[in-house]
């Protein structure tokens, strides 16, 4: 047999597998080998994903708050057909501390090319995200492969402690979450290619946090060429503009991290704490709702030991513009842009407060944002906090990117599905992302539009195009021109389909600008006022102030020393209280028992529902009652000097009758107090005050779900929750009175129908649900509907009793009309054991397909 030389072995091999075809796709086009093992995806159509596949180590044990390491190989194949688990977070999704996976998405047809690849990084405050919540099917039809990853969150993903620093000082420290996104990148040069990936054509982007993350690696000096091109989606933690935002300094989040672990019980220093810390469970870690929240609120932190984008030294040297203002950052094409009502919310209860925010500049600002005077605070506050949060700090970056030399594109988005116009002036936070991925549905489900599908298409191509070669334009598309600061044209995505002109907002920004550039504080840091028109409010006197801020309305109305009889349900062009109810009529009154005790009577008020409730100064309910008879308070039994009584009677206000009868009750209750003695509180800073309540209102989004432990007597409540109350829902009933459920939908919800279904609630007196704004008040609409309860509404055939929330019209039962930022608390009075065991739980509004 003839010898074949070596020489002669490759060219055998070659013959050999082109005829066999075994250096073509694999006979399973859903079948990759990736570094560390096979994966089999799911082909759909079209479409092939590979979703879960783990892109590093697990996070556990001494690895937690370390940088990523190497994930493990497997034997076999692994089947990469379903997500992985999320990143622990608040929210209540399916999530695990070994979670670092990532996603893939790419035609199922073969290309000669590679083909360019597009990095998805989710947004939520670097505190809460899923990866399932955008599926890439629609980007990759058009022709690129999509990616996206988990990454470490909240306390487990942006944390520091000296003891951290000390144990690998070599090391990046603190901002962990963003070590994992690199990781994630470093994988995709590695592996993009089987694939079919172009490892040289990687385009990174990401919304809100996202969109800050993408930031944080266009600056970086650790994330160079990992990616060719950027696109920046609402950016924020950080911003583009420090000013708005700073980053935290690592001395500052180090403190932060020994707080935290002090109020966990950590006395230890060194590696002894860090092993405690490490032994924490990462529920705990997670949570938003422990007392070391009392803390961080102090000090204008929304979660206890979690700091935010950490100036590290090492992946972030500097604030993002300082950064590309020097020239120092990866010279890459970049696509950045804001929505026209993009996060447009903040505390400012006047005109004047709101344009204070402009210092000297205010009476100019007025000028421009209210020229008539005739502009509603609402609409101003989202005009001038989206104007100085998101879309001057976008249109800032894209200056600096441009005078850099670098290209760049700007954009405004301010479409909104057709469906949702008729309550919704502007597109809200995180609304492009539908159109940018071209998933219309999500946001509007079965109402999309020939138009709202149009300019899903449109935006998604536009997209698209700058993944594929860096440039939005082509198609046959409107030109998109490079942005160019001394011009200043935006393209903007409008209800008439893209346009593309001077900046209409330019005014606007430019006033911003020059606040800026007058060294305005950020927002992070309190606003140049005069002195504190009063006591100053922090969350250590915030319980007290806001209570005697509710004595001190109910003292106005005429109700001191005598209870004040509400003759009709509450007046929506007169709420006193936050999270009102309309299922009940009140009677209440502010008495002073320094002056002598009080004694109350009630009628007996048959099967009606009826209580009594006692609140102390500290907002701490003393007693509920329920049968008639009489009943004396006294300092001793209350705990203040000051005690609000409130008694609610329920009502049917479609029965003329039934006021009356209810009207009848109010007034024979007895009131007995020999001496009616004064009433005089502190003033308080109205200001701080009004800080406070909205870092507590935005911590009440983020944890969301049943409001236990808010009120009752001091031992009942949990101290954050308690004051969570206070701020969001003052004078709650305790739990054993009545449960009040929390629903916050996401933003990207707004106004798209939500419907429930409830049946045989186990309660001894009643439910209810009613529609909130973003503030905690009914808001005006024209079917004069807030709330129902299960006595009002129209029941169904088997007798349960189903509830729409939006989409309303008249002859639509038992609908709720919603708006921007709404939300829903459900009251259940009375409940019974299975309830509060936990046995039985009331239905949460799911959106209606």
């Amino acid at each position: 047999m003839a010898r074949i030389g070596k020489t002669a072995f490759p060219l055998v091999a070659l013959m050999l597998a082109l005829s066999s075809g075994a250096l073509a796709q694999p006979a399973d086009p859903a079948l990759v080998e990736t570094e560390t093992g096979m994966v089999r995806g799911a082909v759909a159509g079209d479409v092939i994903s590979f979703k879960g596949i783990p892109y590093a180590a697990p996070p556990l044990g001494e690895w937690r708050w370390r940088a990523p390491q190497p994930a493990k190989p497997w034997p076999g194949v692994r089947e990469a057909t379903k997500f992985g688990p999320e990143c622990m977070q608040p929210d209540k999704v399916a999530k695990s501390e070994d979670c670092l996976t990532l996603n893939v998405w790419r035609p199922a047809s073969s290309s000669a090319a590679p083909l360019p690849v597009m990095v998805w990084i989710y947004g939520g405050a670097l505190v809460h995200g899923a990866t399932s919540l955008y599926p890439a099917d629609a980007l990759a039809r058009q022709g690129v492969i999509v990616v996206s990853m988990n990454y470490r969150m909240g306390r487990l993903g942006f944390f520091a402690h000296p003891a951290l620093s000390a144990e690998a000082p070599d090391e990046v420290h603190g901002n962990f979450g963003h070590l994992d996104q690199r990781a994630a990148l470093q994988w995709v040069k590695r592996n993009i290619a089987a694939f079919g990936g172009d490892p040289n054509a990687v385009t990174i982007f990401g919304e809100s946090a996202g969109g800050g993350s993408v930031l944080v690696h266009l600056t970086s000096p650790l994330s160079q060429g990992l990616f060719h091109r950027a696109i920046l989606q609402s950016p924020g933690l950080p911003t583009p503009r420090e000013k708005v935002i700073p980053l935290t300094e690592m001395a500052e989040a180090e403190n932060t991290g020994v707080a935290y672990a002090r109020a966990a019980g950590i006395r230890d220093e060194g590696a002894a704490a860090l092993k405690a810390l490490r032994a924490l469970p990462a529920a705990r870690l997670a949570d938003i709702s422990s007392p070391q929240q009392i803390g961080a609120l102090s000090s204008g932190r929304l979660i206890a030991g979690f700091p935010g984008a950490i100036r590290d030294g090492k992946l972030v040297v500097e604030a993002p513009d300082t950064v590309i203002a020097a020239g120092r950052f990866a010279k890459v094409p970049v696509l950045i842009g804001a929505n026209d009502r993009d996060l447009g919310v903040g505390l400012a209860d006047s005109k004047d407060a709101l344009f204070a925010l402009f210092g000297s500049a205010a009476v100019q600002a007025r000028r421009i944002y209210d020229p008539r005077g005739d502009q509603s605070l609402d609409e101003l506050k989202q005009r001038v906090l989206a104007d100085r949060t998101m879309t001057e700090p976008a249109r800032h970056l894209a200056d600096l990117v441009a005078r850099a030399g670098q290209p760049v594109w700007l954009y405004r988005f301010s479409y909104v599905a057709e469906s949702l116009r008729g309550s919704m002036k502007g597109a809200q936070h995180a609304m492009e992302i539908p159109y940018s991925f071209n998933l219309p549905a999500t946001l509007v489900r079965d109402r999309v539009t020939p138009d709202d599908k149009a300019m899903a298409e449109l935006a998604s191509a536009y997209w698209v195009s700058f993944g594929l070669r860096g440039d939005p334009n082509g198609g046959g598309r409107l030109a998109w021109p490079r942005h160019d600061p001394a011009v200043d044209r935006v393209m903007n995505f409008t209800n008439s389909g893209a346009i593309v002109g001077t900046d209409p907002l330019r005014p606007r920004l430019d006033q911003w600008r020059e606040v800026w550039g007058e060294g305005a504080p950020a927002i992070a840091a309190p606003a140049p006022t005069a002195k504190p028109a009063g006591v100053p409010v922090t969350v250590d006197n915030f319980v007290r102030a806001e209570t005697d801020l509710y004595f001190s309305r109910t003292v106005r109305d005429g109700a001191f020393g005598k209870l004040g009889h509400r003759r009709q349900l509450a007046a929506i062009d007169k709420q006193d209280v936050v999270r009102m109810n309309r299922d009940t009529l009140y009677s209440s009154g502010v008495f002073d028992l320094d002056a002598s005790p009080l004694t109350i009577t009630l009628p007996d008020p048959g099967k009606r529902f009826m209580s009594m409730q006692v609140i102390s100064e500290d907002h701490y309910t003393t007693e509920v009652v329920y049968a008639p008879g009489r009943y004396t308070l006294d300092r001793d039994k209350v705990g203040t000097r000051y005690v609000f009584v409130v008694i609610r009677t329920l009502v049917d206000p479609n029965k003329p009758d039934d006021l009356d009868t209810v009207h009848k009750l109010q007034d024979a209750i007895g009131v007995e107090q020999s001496s009616g003695g004064h009433f005089e509180v502190p003033t308080y800073d109205r200001a701080s005050q009004d800080k406070v309540r909205g870092l507590l209102n935005q911590l009440a989004a983020l944890r969301g779900s049943e409001m236990g432990a808010m009120f009752g007597a001091e031992a009942e409540v949990d101290p954050v929750m308690h004051l969570i109350g206070t701020a969001i829902g003052w004078g709650g009933n305790p739990r054993s009175a009545a449960i009040y459920l929390g629903v916050f939908p996401k933003p990207a919800a707004d106004n798209q129908v939500y419907r429930l279904t409830a049946k045989d609630v186990p309660v001894d007196g009643f439910w209810s649900i009613s529609v909130y704004n973003r503030e905690g008040y009914f808001e005006q609409n024209q079917l004069d509907a807030y709330s129902l309860n299960n006595l009002t509404a129209t029941p169904d055939p088997d007798g349960a009793i189903s509830v729409q929330f939006g989409g309303c019209g008249k002859e639509t039962p038992n609908c709720l009309p919603i708006m921007s930022g709404w939300n829903y608390t459900v009251r259940l009075y009375r409940p019974r054991q299975e309830i509060l065991n936990g046995g039985w739980s009331f239905p949460v509004a799911q959106p209606a397909r």
